[in-house]
């Protein structure tokens, strides 16, 4: 949640912070209702810097909406968002574009023009924000981790 969450231009996606705090904390509800254990997460960042380099970021309040929510709630939170940027600060603004979609004209029959997208991860990024978030089941839903199967034995 998140990513399309806060683009007020894209209305069919757009939800105003309010009301995306209210639906995590009815997601969160409609869960325990069911006897589930929710977890919630924070959005991973978009690749963007400024001219100097420097991150900048893109989500908003809305990170830190579900942290409030989990905290009140007293739900467990995995914060891809946090966890993620400093993936993209550690890597710098060259180096990350081999995270996200940067594909040079006719490199993919997919995209025969190439493709510049800095929200969406290539397989490489998509496998180190897999591993963050191995990590971070690890680190806050223990009881979950038990269940996690090694990738050696997939």
């Amino acid at each position: 949640f998140g990513h399309n969450d806060g683009s007020p231009d894209k209305a069919d996606r757009y939800t105003p912070p309010a009301d995306y705090r209210r639906n995590l904390a009815r997601f969160v509800a409609e869960a325990r209702a069911r006897q589930a254990n929710p977890v919630l997460m924070t959005p991973v960042v978009r690749r963007r810097f400024d001219q100097a380099g420097g991150f900048c970021d893109t989500h908003g309040e809305y990170p830190d909406l579900v942290r409030a929510v989990a905290a009140e709630l007293e739900v467990p939170l995995i914060d891809m968002h946090r966890a993620s940027e400093r993936v993209l600060r550690d890597h710098g603004a060259e180096r990350s574009r081999g995270l996200f979609l940067h594909l040079a004209p006719g490199e993919n029959a997919n995209y025969p023009a190439g493709l510049q997208d800095d929200t969406h991860f290539s397989s490489a990024g998509a496998e180190l924000m897999a591993a963050l978030v191995v990590q971070g089941i690890r680190d806050a839903v223990p009881a979950l981790a038990a269940h996690l199967v090694p990738a050696a034995e997939r």
